[in-house]
């Protein structure tokens, strides 16, 4: 598990194949799961719900993972070592993108 974690990426040099590289590492080291679309039904409530806590969110948008990239701006891309450090990225970039 060490060896995913320590896997880093230039934001600025990421393109399609090392995006999936990445989402691959997040969803492995994360246990989330990657959907390009958020489903429909429950699923989509419980993901567009504000309140639901982090922990108990099971899955993550192609726009968690462009907010995520966001965060990391002129930075380096780091693998986050638990869930809640990457939706407190996740988060960050969020509000970056709404400057």
């Amino acid at each position: 598990m060490g060896d995913l974690l320590n896997l880093k990426f230039k934001y600025h040099r990421l393109n399609s194949d090392l995006e999936k590289e990445l989402i691959r590492k997040l969803e492995q080291s994360l246990g989330l799961v990657f959907l390009e679309e958020p489903p429909g039904g429950n699923l989509c409530y419980s993901h567009s719900n504000n309140d639901l806590r982090d922990e108990f969110r099971e899955f993550f948008s192609a726009m968690d993972f462009q907010h995520f990239l966001k965060s990391f701006e002129g930075r380096v891309v780091e693998v986050p070592e638990d869930r809640s450090d990457f939706w407190r990225a996740v988060a960050e970039g969020r509000k970056l993108s709404k400057n």
